[in-house]
């Protein structure tokens, strides 16, 4: 099947009316994603930064094919925050009506103690009443482990060394035993961390600061 990407920029003008403007059709989603980086800083755009939504479509696939009934919407916000590598913690804040409100409820929120701290972790997810979601189930995104022995210097250096990926916390624990009593490793056994990350899932999404 050859799929297209569809970028859409929209944005909610009334509780009932939303302003959308297509953009561009695209064969990847990455291109999709580079085509938003181009425009997202023009004007009009540039205000509304979090509007941007990327469909996928099939060619020649009939969509609405059994015609509509209109469908009562709901707009979730979230707030989600990494607090590992692999694990968030995640709070559903309430459910509204319009992505208006929904906006607007992150705006009386994002100074308050906790939230403030992360303010680009909020999230919308625009949801149908009455349907089905992950109805043909879910798969469980594959998890590697991280082994690395960290020995802390007396200065701000580390001695950092990546043992090896594994694909179970138990593999990683087992080389760990394997490995304590090696030369250089028995002078330091406590300093050994295992590190829990997703197959194909990006860390330091936001940069660092030195």
């Amino acid at each position: 099947m050859q799929k297209v990407y569809v970028l859409y920029h929209i944005r909610d003008i009334t509780i009932a009316a939303e302003n959308k403007k297509r953009i561009g059709t695209y064969s990847s989603y990455k291109l999709a994603k580079e085509a938003k980086n181009r425009v997202k800083d023009l004007p009009g755009f540039i205000d509304y930064p979090d509007s941007f939504y990327i469909s996928e479509y099939v060619i020649d696939k009939d969509y609405w094919a059994d015609g509509f009934k209109a469908m009562q919407k709901v707009y979730v916000l979230y707030h989600i925050r990494d607090i590992t590598i692999a694990d968030e913690n995640e709070k559903i804040i309430g459910t509204y009506s319009s992505y208006k409100l929904a906006k607007e409820a992150e705006n009386r929120v994002k100074d308050r103690p906790g939230f403030i701290d992360y303010p680009d972790d909020f999230y919308i997810n625009e949801y149908v009443i009455d349907k089905d979601y992950w109805a043909n189930g879910f798969k469980e995104r594959q998890k590697v482990y991280f082994l690395y022995h960290i020995l802390y210097e007396d200065t701000d250096d580390e001695d950092v060394k990546l043992i090896g990926i594994y694909s179970s916390y138990k593999q990683a624990k087992l080389v760990i035993e394997q490995l304590k009593n090696k030369p250089g490793f028995i002078d330091f056994p406590d300093d050994f961390q295992i590190s829990r990350s997703f197959l194909n899932q990006d860390s330091w999404v936001y940069g660092f600061v030195k």
